[in-house]
Formats: C-alpha cells, sequence, structure tokens
C-alpha cells in the first residue's frame, strides 16, 4: 500500500522594496508562513519511534529537540532569495506531526524555485560537508551529490534518511499561488525474496545475489534529468546468507535476504540492449543451483531499464515442486510521500 505523506504549504508574501515606482505598490500583509503538515502512516507499517517523528523505513522527517531537520530554499533568477533556517524565515510552531516556517521578502508577479531536503543529519553526508548558507544558487544545489555509501544496508530505527524535493513556485498579483511537490527518499530499495512452492519445508544455504549496470555508489541530492551519477562500481552484491525453515503455508512461505540500498540508475547497454543483469545461486540439500546474466524485466518479459529514487526493485525466486526455479522482477514505489504546497 502506498502511504502518502502530505504536507499543506500555505504564505502570504510582501512585495520586494525594489518594485517600481510607476506602479502602485499593494499593501504588505503581516501574516502567513510555509505551513509543513505529515502523517507517519499506520503503526504496524511504519512502526515510529516517540517523539522525534522517524520511522522504520526512514520516511519520516527527523525531530531535533522538537526542531525539525529541515532546509528549504527559494531561488529566484538562479539564486537563493530566502532560505529556512534564515533571516527572511522563522519556525512558528512545531510539534511531532506538523511545523510551520514564515518566509517574507518575496515579491508579487513573480517565480520562484523550491528546493527542499529533510533528515540532512542522516549517515549518509553530502559529499564535501557543505556549509549550507554559504550555497547560493541553483547550480551549486543541482551539483550536490552524496558521499558514496560504504554500506548498502538501510538505516535502523532511529537513524534518518535523506529526503528532497524540488519544484516551481508562482506568485500571483494578490501573493497566493500554489505548488505541488513529492517529498522522497533519495535513494531506492532492492529487495530478494525466495518463495517455497513445494510440499516441504525448505532450508536454503549459501544464497547469493548480484546484479550488475545497478548504482550502488553515488547520487545527487535533488532530483535531475537522467538521475544517475556514473561510476565506476558498478555492481550491488548481497552478502551470501542462510534461509532457514521455510514453511509451506501460503502467506508465510517465504523468506528474504536483508534489503539493501542503491541510488538511482539508468541500465548500461549489456548485449546490445539497456538493462540490468542478475545472478543468483543457492543449495537446497545437496542440490546447488546457479544462474547468471538473468535479464531483469517484469512480467511482460519488458526489460526494466531504470530504477529512480523511492522505488524498490522486487526479485522474487519461486522454488516449486520436482525444485523447478522461476523469476519474477517488479519495480514498484517505496511508500510515495506527497508534499503539497499551498499559497493564500
Amino acid at each position: 500500500m502506498i502511504k502518502k505523506l502530505l504536507i499543506p504549504l500555505s504564505a502570504v508574501l510582501v512585495l520586494w522594496a525594489g518594485a517600481s515606482c510607476t506602479q502602485p505598490l499593494e499593501p504588505p500583509v503581516e501574516t502567513g508562513g510555509v505551513e509543513l503538515s505529515f502523517t507517519i502512516g499506520e503503526p504496524l507499517t511504519r512502526a515510529v519511534t516517540p517523539g522525534n517523528g522517524t520511522v522504520a523505513d526512514g520516511g519520516g522527517i527527523y525531530l531535533d529537540n522538537g526542531v525539525p531537520d529541515l532546509k528549504i530554499f527559494i531561488l529566484g533568477g538562479g539564486s537563493v532569495v530566502a532560505r529556512y533556517p534564515g533571516s527572511s524565515a522563522t519556525l512558528t510552531s512545531v510539534s511531532d506531526t506538523r511545523a510551520t516556517v514564515k518566509f517574507t521578502g518575496l515579491e508579487n508577479n513573480a517565480t520562484y524555485k523550491v528546493y527542499a531536503f529533510a533528515n540532512t543529519g542522516s549517515s549518509l553526508t553530502v559529499n564535501g560537508s557543505p556549509d549550507w548558507n554559504s550555497i547560493g544558487t541553483a547550480t551549486a544545489l543541482d551539483a550536490l551529490v552524496y558521499t558514496a555509501l560504504a554500506d548498502n544496508t538501510p538505516p535502523s530505527v532511529g537513524d534518518r534518511m535523506p529526503l528532497s524535493a524540488k519544484g516551481t513556485l508562482s506568485v500571483n498579483s494578490y501573493g497566493s499561488g500554489s505548488v505541488d511537490l513529492e517529498l522522497l527518499r533519495s535513494l531506492a530499495k532492492v529487495q530478494v525474496i525466495f518463495k517455497n512452492l513445494t510440499a516441504s519445508v525448505l532450508t536454503l544455504t549459501n544464497c547469493a545475489v548480484s546484479i550488475t549496470s545497478i548504482n550502488p555508489t553515488q547520487g545527487y541530492v535533488f532530483q535531475h534529468s537522467g538521475d544517475d551519477v556514473t561510476g565506476t562500481n558498478r555492481m550491488l552484491t548481497f552478502p551470501t546468507q542462510t534461509l532457514s525453515d521455510i514453511p509451506i503455508q501460503e502467506g508465510v512461505n517465504e523468506a528474504s535476504l536483508n534489503p539493501l540500498l542503491v541510488f538511482p540508475s539508468i541500465a548500461e547497454m549489456q548485449g546490445g540492449y539497456r538493462r540490468y543483469l542478475c545472478n543468483i545461486s543457492f543449495s537446497v540439500a545437496d542440490k546447488y543451483h546457479t544462474f547468471t546474466d538473468l535479464p531483469v524485466h517484469n512480467s511482460l518479459s519488458q526489460d526494466i531499464t531504470s530504477l529512480g529514487r523511492n522505488q524498490f526493485l522486487k526479485i522474487e525466486v519461486r522454488i516449486s515442486r520436482g525444485e523447478e526455479i522461476s523469476f519474477n522482477f517488479e519495480v514498484a514505489n517505496w511508500v510515495e510521500k506527497t508534499e503539497s504546497v499551498e499559497f493564500d
């Protein structure tokens, strides 16, 4: 089930002091702000660490002593004109599920770009550890990449997953407008599931899975066209594991390797086609099974050629009676979050 994070943002904006004197000035409005409202989903599927907004899958905005780990940049003409935290933005209220930031100094009849970055205190840091207060252009924001992953293991409960979004805001002559943004995890997840369709309880040993052409190394902070930082390492390898006593009862007849994180990627050319290739091996009793260069394609035999941020790639290995082996690959959204921005 896709969970959505609704973040309505509302603000009333004032004119720049340098507006043309040949036009009557509209009266400034004294109140307003950017209001971020988010939910954390069902407790059974998104376990919550009380008091800090953190969820087990890293999809919530982390609160540090009641202050959201959040940075917002508003840009006009390619340059930052307002930011949070910053002198033109004030945090006016906060709780575990809501934060309000008031911006001043924006101009009517103007179009802005909005960049948002949550959970900057993640163990996944930005390359070069930039001084966020010194970043002043869209070019600099778009060039930000994460430090290369040393460990592709997802964060545990209490850690935080980096989230980001960017979009366009148009402010009309009355100081109002609207924009919808998606606040998404900057990474994707890969899950490998072994399903027991035999008549016997199974124990699988030496389970090994690797995927070529994928990007386990480095990615952009904010979404790009293509959204893929090309690296020298284009192989994701799961640690070899043993899956014991997989039952035969429908609904519980499967076991998973520990999931791993990757960055967005576009599959490389492999044998004349743009595709990911998968290698899978495991042992059942004394029989060893190995499969190499399996094309990663969907149920219609169409190659899966890209993996985006906030998506997950599910690889399902089905073991049937007579130890017949089949495979299923699927890409889906990884708990999508929608940020709705309204300016009144």
